[in-house]
């Protein structure tokens, strides 16, 4: 019992740090004192508004206009006379997030500045409270590297739909290990709240999430009409969504950089450079197998922390292959993160000092964390290689490949 108690009491002390961490986020981004908008979050790198939430005001304008306006929407969304009344200067870009937001805010039929920041706050809360508990289960030691980040901090900044996302994908795997259970499910979810955690499927090439085929079709079942509804309209709101370098991520922004937005054909020598140069890496590692290490920690990992790190890692790397993201979709590659903290090869070493160079790279700048990404993508390519494209020679047992 003496020793039963030693290690409660341990683990209490663990903690301490990491909760005394999140009351500090929570009192400085949440539920600050600062008059200031623009300042409390300039002083920490980020590109802010002048007013909040700006990324969650077409949710706030849409649902406006199709209750009290729908006849006449167009007019309505020009006019965003419950946004521009408070805030004169604010611009609300055409929505781009699916209907279901929306309409879920329009059924509360309040469309006040009050309960708007009621609604950013729940959004932000939702991610520092998964960042927290995806801490507790994998790295309290890292929790303040994930909370205090530019790009968590610009997530909670913009209002940006992501981090209620974050929390619809990973809190239920977080809260219980049976979840796993129904991570199809999860997934699925995720992906109707904003498409691209669809990229997350693939885990299921991976034997290690295929013991229970019935309960993933039941995930598919039980989500698609959320999932239609989402996206019947994704080449509508995709259409409204713009692209940059600065603040952003993905295999083409570089055609949006300075220098390169005026000389695409330089940019895409660049780009094919860079792809041939990952072709000659993947092709170094399956020779030397310098990986190996890397890749028998990832096949010793429980079902949860492969739930974990393959989502991340997916996530990432897809949207890096076929979009142009804004930088705070890269909140969902803490996951990863979290799980390479706790292995001990070289190249974990590797891959998880450049994701925290990712992460706090916006301190010297935000076009340095476009350039990181590139970095990363080509460090984590022959995981995907390995993992995913030659997944056909995993061992039954585990993930650990067998020549």
């Amino acid at each position: 019992m003496k020793i039963s108690n030693n290690k409660i009491f341990s683990k209490i002390i663990n903690i301490v740090p990491a909760i005394i961490i999140l009351t500090i986020v929570l009192k400085i981004f949440i539920f600050s004192d600062y008059i200031s908008w623009q300042k409390q979050y300039d002083q920490f790198s980020i590109p802010s508004n002048t007013y909040p939430g700006g990324d969650a005001r077409n949710i706030q304008l849409t649902a406006y206009c199709e209750v009290n306006y729908n006849d006449n929407f167009k007019d309505c969304y020009k006019l965003a006379k419950p946004i521009v009344e408070i805030y004169p200067e604010a611009n609300v870009p055409p929505n781009n997030y699916p209907k279901l937001w929306s309409y879920t805010y329009g059924l509360f039929d309040n469309f006040s500045e009050e309960f708007f920041m009621n609604f950013w706050r729940a959004n932000a809360i939702a991610l520092f409270i998964t960042l927290f508990l995806l801490a507790l289960r994998t790295n309290h030691a890292f929790f303040a590297i994930a909370a205090f980040s530019p790009v968590t901090i610009l997530t909670i900044e913009r209002g940006n739909i992501d981090a209620i996302t974050f929390f619809i994908l990973y809190i239920p795997i977080l809260l219980t290990t049976k979840a796993h259970k129904f991570n199809s499910l999860f997934i699925l979810l995720a992906a109707s709240a904003k498409v691209f955690p669809i990229f997350a499927l693939p885990i299921f090439f991976l034997k290690i999430f295929q013991n229970n085929f019935k309960v993933i079709i039941m995930g598919f079942i039980i989500s698609s009409p959320l999932l239609v509804w989402s996206f019947k309209d994704i080449f509508v709101f995709s259409e409204y969504t713009s692209y940059g370098f600065k603040v952003a991520y993905g295999f083409l922004s570089l055609l949006n950089a300075p220098f390169f937005s005026d000389n695409h054909e330089i940019a895409y020598f660049v780009l094919s450079l860079y792809v041939l140069g990952i072709i000659f890496y993947i092709n170094f590692e399956k020779k030397n197998k310098i990986y190996n290490d890397l890749i028998r920690e990832i096949s010793l990992l429980s079902k949860r922390d492969s739930f974990l790190f393959f989502t991340s890692i997916l996530i990432f790397g897809l949207t890096f292959v076929f979009s142009i993201s804004w930088a705070y979709r890269l909140i969902f590659l803490f996951p990863a993160l979290f799980i390479l903290s706790n292995l001990l090869s070289k190249f974990s070493k590797i891959l998880l000092f450049i994701i925290i160079l990712v992460f706090w790279s916006p301190v010297l700048g935000w076009n340095l964390q476009n350039l990181m990404c590139y970095i990363l993508f080509f460090f984590i390519s022959p995981i995907y290689f390995r993992v995913f494209i030659l997944f056909k020679k995993f061992n039954k047992n585990n993930l650990y490949f067998v020549k």
